[in-house]
């Protein structure tokens, strides 16, 4: 066997492999069967999405506690808390990531737009379309290449906790190239919606251990 068969063979391989086992894995990161199945608001800005996902954590921290960092989230506000040196190297984007609840930022209602870059670059902002304070946050709507949608949900879950479950659905045309892009962004936003979700808890839960420690004994 040759050795341009050979790797034909090997990425031929690979493919099954990621399509069998380890895109089911990661589409569904964090979710239970039922979350992954809840009808949520947003499902029907995208039909037929070409990448859908349903991700989730466990926050030791109340709903009413994680919303504020949810609320601010978007380029120029409190960022998304997710990866910022390769995205601001490959693309210049100025991301930034807030530590700290900003009361400025948390007057989101809809008709508002969540940027996900600088102004002029990278895709459009995102259509604010439910708010449900402590509950849900709801951006997408339709673009010229297509729609998206991203779904933020919030449910109060044993111990005082929050179960955080976020759903994404994306549709575009698929032209030259198109199926080379599909994949990287299929695995780019597990990378990225996994360091947000982390990052939301940790900011959370590190919040509310800094007011407990500074109560009165």
């Amino acid at each position: 066997m040759g050795a341009l068969a050979t790797a034909l063979l090997a990425a031929a391989a690979a493919a099954v492999g990621y399509v069998l086992f380890l895109r089911p894995w990661h589409v569904a990161w964090g979710a239970t069967e039922e979350e992954q199945v809840r009808p949520l608001p947003g499902d029907d800005v995208v039909d037929r999405p070409l990448l859908g996902a349903t991700r989730a954590v466990t926050v030791a921290a109340p709903p009413g506690e994680v919303w504020p960092w949810i609320a601010q989230i978007g380029h120029g506000r409190g960022g998304f808390y997710s990866c910022t040196r390769v995205p601001n190297a490959l693309f210049r984007l100025g991301l930034e990531n807030a530590d700290r609840i900003h009361p400025e930022w948390q007057a989101i209602a809809p008709g508002d737009a969540v940027r996900l870059a600088p102004e002029g670059r990278g895709p459009p902002p995102m259509p604010v379309r439910v708010v449900e304070p402590g509950r849900l946050l709801v951006l997408g709507g339709q673009r010229p290449d297509g729609a998206s949608s991203w779904c933020f949900a919030l449910y109060p879950s044993e111990g005082g906790g929050t179960r955080l479950v976020f759903r994404t659905r994306d549709r575009w045309r698929l032209g030259p190239g198109g199926l080379v892009w599909l994949a990287l962004s299929d695995v780019g936003s597990f990378v990225l919606v996994r360091r947000m979700l982390l990052g939301i808890r940790e900011r959370a839960e590190r919040a509310g251990r800094t007011r407990a420690s500074s109560r009165p004994a």
